[in-house]
């Protein structure tokens, strides 16, 4: 007995409709898959973001510590002793000893400033993300000819840059934000204290 052309083309191919099944089934397998990459590359983003805001910080946490090391404990204004310490800063910096006498430089100020576009409303006034934030400013020679305004750190949380004193040794704690992915914000806080030098 043979069998006819047709029969054997049935039984030797594949029908449209297992095509289109297996063909659906495939979508969805690489579908799934691209949901897995995206979310695995989302986290990795904001993994890359948090350490990048992370070292942010830690630089200018580091740089804070090197300008007040050297500070006169009496050419400092606000005193930094309140319970709860001082957001803004004026102090002078020893320069050097001539003839047995400390010399101070001229007046500088490091502190909190609220971002170009910010007021103090509780709103994201500039449409970053975040709500009155701003910067971490270091300023050199405060009233003179010569002031010089250095950005230490933005992103500042509003009431996240506090300095400390008690007794000698001076606590400095810095908080930075910024909007992360699918609108989260991620805030990094660090916290060191240091012996004054002066």
């Amino acid at each position: 007995m043979t069998r006819s052309s047709g029969a054997r083309a049935r039984e030797e191919g594949f029908s449209v409709v297992e095509l289109v099944v297996s063909t659906a089934l495939l979508g969805l397998v690489i579908g799934f898959i691209g949901m897995i990459a995206a979310r695995g590359q989302g986290a990795h983003d904001a993994s890359q973001q948090s350490l990048r805001l992370a070292a942010r910080t830690s630089r200018a946490l580091d740089r804070v510590v090197a300008e007040l090391a050297f500070l006169g404990g009496d050419l400092v204004n606000p005193d930094p002793t309140a319970v709860n310490g001082v957001q803004v800063l004026n102090f002078r910096q020893a320069t050097g000893v001539a003839g047995g006498v400390v010399t101070w430089g001229s007046a500088a100020r490091l502190g909190f400033e609220y971002a170009a576009g910010e007021i103090d409303n509780g709103l994201d006034d500039d449409g970053n993300g975040l709500a009155d934030e701003g910067l971490l400013v270091l300023t050199f020679d405060v009233g003179g000819a010569g002031e010089r305004r250095v950005v230490l750190c933005n992103g500042v949380a509003e009431g996240g840059f506090n300095l400390q004193r008690t007794g000698e040794v001076m606590n400095v704690r810095l908080t930075a934000q910024e909007a992360g992915p699918g609108g989260r914000i991620l805030v990094r806080t660090l916290q060191t204290a240091f012996r004054l030098r002066n």
